[in-house]
């Protein structure tokens, strides 16, 4: 195995174990459980009970523990989340309601991340390509963030 496929295979593996974490925390251990994935939740964990209100509940609150799954996982579950909202024939129409939020309704990612993202689509930092750049974007959505800056040319862009 190549050092390059060992630093892949950890990053799955930490990948998975953060997936099977987040649905633990919100209540769908059972999922977790049934899948086999129960081996990359930290014990303490299972040992511990569900937060209150996060077992028997009726799908409205099943749907938005689910999104807020899909929202903590980042943007490939908030897309499944928004495919899902479209999808009462797949999922309870409550579920679906609940997670027709990720549609339009995504919060904001960290800025500097996005703006590091920026730097290397570019090829430059980001003060060669923009006179300024504003740091809180002004609209966020599940794979993307606009920001408002000006060009070095002095043309305003967003």
């Amino acid at each position: 195995m190549t050092p390059f496929q060992i630093t892949r295979s950890v990053r799955n593996l930490n990948r998975l174990r953060q997936i099977a974490t987040v649905l633990t925390r919100y209540g769908f251990g059972h999922v977790v459980a049934q899948i086999n994935l129960t081996r990359f939740v930290p014990v303490w964990m299972l040992r511990n009970k569900p937060r209150r209100g996060a077992v028997d509940e009726g799908p409205t609150a099943i749907g938005r523990r689910l999104a807020e799954v899909c929202e903590e996982l980042g943007p490939t579950f908030i897309k499944l989340g928004q495919i899902l909202s479209t999808r009462p024939d797949i999922v309870p129409v409550e579920v679906a309601n609940q997670l027709s939020r990720l549609q339009d309704d995504v919060p904001p990612f960290d800025s500097t991340a996005a703006k590091a993202i920026i730097a290397e689509s570019l090829g430059r930092p980001i003060n060669a390509c923009f006179a300024n750049m504003e740091d809180a974007p002004i609209a966020s959505a599940s794979i993307g963030q606009v920001y408002r800056a000006a060009l070095t040319d002095g043309h305003q862009s967003s």
